[in-house]
């Protein structure tokens, strides 16, 4: 076990580590790209570090209190169909996913270790108070330095945004709405 976390440690200390835990955070995309967000602004605010991603979903409680229709015989099916959000972030380096408390117990521990700064910071993950889909971290950042890190296709989807974007485009400017359907789930908002 002691070389599983020194290694963890070891892997930690060159990047800057996003946290995201399902039974906290709701698999909804807004918040995922709000969160990507918020790991590029830590990694910026570190020298520009690579984003090593850990993903929590456990079978034994697979969705937070306000997606209770998501549950262990579908949370894979939505944390995949939500996965090209993840990898948005340019400087991504890694994006593990853990369904086993053990395994994401050592990789959290590697990185304490490591001394690894942390979206969002490892201690209020452990205390369960995340705060998902605000955007203070990235205003902050934004009055500061007077830019936000940019979003990127997914990885292995540049080709077909870019003939999307010759095609559709023409040198235009896009607007991009996501328009909730939230009333045509169980749970209306």
């Amino acid at each position: 076990m002691k070389d599983i976390i020194a290694a963890e440690a070891e892997f930690s200390r060159a990047g800057v580590l996003g946290i995201i835990d399902f039974y906290f955070t709701p698999y909804a995309l807004g918040d995922a790209i709000t969160w990507v967000q918020n790991a590029q602004v830590m990694a910026q605010k570190n020298g520009a570090r690579p984003i090593d991603l850990v993903l929590v979903a456990l079978p034994e409680r697979p969705a937070s209190r306000l997606q209770r229709h998501i549950g262990p015989h579908n949370y894979i099916q939505t944390l995949d169909d939500l996965m090209p959000a993840f990898l948005t972030c340019p400087s991504l380096r890694s994006v593990r996913v853990f369904q086993v408390r053990g395994s994401i117990s050592q990789r959290l521990l590697g990185a304490i270790y490591a001394k690894t700064k942390s979206w969002p910071p490892l201690w209020s993950h452990f205390r369960g108070q995340l705060d998902y889909s605000g955007h203070r971290s990235i205003n902050a950042f934004h009055a500061e330095k007077g830019w936000l890190p940019r979003l990127a296709p997914p990885r292995g989807f540049k080709h077909e945004t870019e003939q999307f974007r010759q095609r559709y485009h023409n040198g235009k400017v896009p607007i991009v709405v996501n328009i909730r359907q939230s009333r045509l789930t169980p749970i209306p908002a």
